[in-house]
């Protein structure tokens, strides 16, 4: 089977062309995937109307499509890349919600929201990501669980975690004595 090569520029060009990303949409989607989460509809609805409303023949529109999916694949694989490489930060204005989880660097450690056994209530914790066996290290949450999975858990202005549930009710707080400007919390390779 032969392969289909095409430098840099007929790609940008042919992207530009079918899809609508000019080079500073590309450029933008390697390094800002939610860019690209944001426009799939954006570029599929594009590709649709590229092989439905052009004049060119099929013919030609077949010689494209090993080109479309080189770039296809390109993008996806670009967003999947950033989807999987884990999180250790909590920031005011990215918390994590209950269905996610924040990993220490070295990924021994994670933190998120958990289900222990056959119960229905939530507890946000800390766990050994690496061992097969739930092993929970620490429990926010553990005299007051929440009810279902509409769960935030966050770094608030004042720099308190706060554990939101239903209706942004406070679950779960703390309660720092100091306050910092620009408050972060990150989950350390030794759990804290």
């Amino acid at each position: 089977m032969k392969k289909c090569r095409l430098p840099s520029l007929q790609i940008r060009q042919l992207t530009s062309h079918i899809i609508g990303l000019d080079d500073t949409a590309i450029g933008c989607a390697v390094h800002c995937p939610s860019t690209l989460f944001s426009n799939t509809t954006f570029i599929a609805t594009n590709i649709f109307n590229f092989f439905h409303t052009k004049p060119e023949s099929l013919q030609n529109q077949m010689a494209l499509l090993p080109s479309m999916l080189v770039i296809s694949n390109l993008l996806l694989s670009v967003f999947l890349s950033q989807i999987s490489h884990a999180i250790d930060i909590i920031t005011h204005s990215q918390p994590l919600h209950d269905g996610s989880t924040l990993v220490s660097k070295n990924e021994t450690f994670e933190l998120g929201f958990f289900t222990p056994g056959n119960s229905a209530n939530r507890y946000v914790g800390v766990w050994f990501k690496t061992i097969p066996a739930r092993t929970v290290v620490w429990i926010a949450n553990r005299d007051n669980p929440a009810k279902d999975k509409s769960n935030m858990f966050l770094i608030n202005k004042e720099g308190n975690l706060v554990l939101l549930g239903q209706s942004l009710s406070i679950i779960w707080s703390t309660n720092a004595t100091t306050s910092v400007s620009t408050p972060v919390v990150q989950l350390l390779d030794s759990g804290n």
